[in-house]
């Protein structure tokens, strides 16, 4: 697999959205991401979640298992939204978890309303099938008319992306790794200190929206891979997703201003290292 850096646009929501992301929230808006009236800013706590909202904790508990075919739900956080301070602030969670995670259901949702051909495909199976997806156009939530394919690929992976970085994070995580991918990490990038700034370095050279992703091979060789908008290894064939690290400026902008390398870095304070042991694990087909 190549190291990569892409570019990417973005936006959060309406007014407040346009002056966080700046220039790049044109082409999310052109794909479907808008924060329709009904939503709001309705950042409440997954804890207290309507049955809308409700989800399965552990939906990506093990990667080759989540287990959602459509259509398909938010879910709860494993922890509650301030679990994850000073690394991540309360505000930061319920904002992305509350309200942009949520989003990407409802239009996930939308784009494949009478596609027959994804039925009984889990969410992961959804990243490798664009190719079912009609090209025609939809209406998003607020009647603007959207090619579905774009609506799709920007959900499905914004669903699947969001749901598996929760999971690989924990408020008892951090530390160094722990593990099988401890060895991996060494053996592949000659030790863990290197793998950080490798990841930092392609995410400060992605200079638009994105994820920094940790992909395994078969044979268990990582890459750092960096993708652009919700995109992520799966959908770009770039080998399995072990973990990834959210760079849309929503991610980290209210706790650390426009230092992108120093969010990256942090990160490793709550890496939840169990989690991603079972999903270094299965990218070698042991689960």
């Amino acid at each position: 697999m190549d190291n990569r850096q892409v570019i990417a646009g973005h936006s959060l929501s309406r007014r407040r959205a346009l002056r966080i992301a700046g220039a790049g929230s044109a082409a999310a808006l052109a794909t479907g991401f808008v924060v329709p009236a009904r939503a709001g800013w309705d950042v409440r706590s997954s804890q207290d979640a309507t049955p809308e909202t409700e989800g399965t904790p552990d939906a990506l508990a093990t990667p080759s298992a989540t287990g959602e075919t459509g259509p398909f739900s938010l879910p709860n956080l494993p922890y509650e939204t301030d679990a994850l301070a000073p690394t991540i602030s309360e505000e930061t969670m319920a904002l992305h978890h509350g309200v942009l995670h949520r989003l990407h259901v409802d239009l996930l949702n939308l784009s494949i309303q009478g596609v027959p051909d994804v039925e009984g495909l889990t969410l992961e199976e959804l990243q490798s099938n664009l190719a079912l997806i009609p090209n025609d156009e939809i209406q998003d939530l607020e009647g603007a008319v959207q090619p579905r394919p774009n609506v799709f690929l920007l959900n499905a992976g914004g669903h699947y992306n969001h749901s598996l970085f929760w999971e690989t994070m924990s408020p008892d995580g951090g530390g160094d790794p722990t593990g099988d991918i401890a060895d991996a990490i060494d053996t592949s990038f000659g030790d863990f200190d290197t793998l950080k700034e490798t990841m930092r370095d392609a995410a400060i050279a992605n200079p638009g929206s994105g994820w920094v992703w940790v992909a395994s091979d078969a044979a268990g060789a990582l890459a750092v891979v960096a993708t652009r908008d919700q995109n992520n290894p799966l959908t770009d064939g770039l080998g399995y997703p072990v973990f990834g690290i959210d760079h849309w400026e929503h991610s980290y902008l209210f706790d650390y201003g426009a230092q992108r390398g120093q969010y990256i870095l942090s990160w490793f304070d709550v890496a939840n290292w169990d989690e991603i042991n079972n999903r270094y694990a299965a990218a070698l087909g042991q689960e």
